[in-house]
């Protein structure tokens, strides 16, 4: 999961590096909608291993990749093929909460 968060803080920064404040802002929220089942993702199966506490522990620390990702904008080329990234995420996830997918 830490693999899958730093992109993610990439595309939100350089969207906001780009001056594109409404491209940001967007990505920023696709991304903050789906880390919530991605928390859970990581937080469920760790709980039948440790406590509740550490299984939070550890889902809030592949998220705190995330803005690690967004200081590395600096290469703007290089990120925005990772802003559909979070659309097609948001896609699937939204299918699977309909039951469509």
């Amino acid at each position: 999961m830490i693999i899958h968060n730093f992109p993610e803080g990439l595309a939100v920064g350089v969207n906001f590096e780009a001056g594109d404040i409404a491209m940001g802002v967007s990505v920023a929220a696709a991304i903050r909608i789906q880390n919530a089942p991605e928390g859970l993702a990581v937080a469920t199966p760790v709980e039948g291993e440790y406590s509740r506490i550490k299984a939070v522990g550890y889902a809030t620390l592949t998220g705190l990749v995330e803005p690690l990702g967004g200081l590395f904008r600096s290469n703007a080329h290089i990120a925005y093929p990772f802003n559909p990234a979070s659309g097609i995420s948001l896609h699937i996830w939204f299918n699977a909460i309909r039951g469509d997918g």
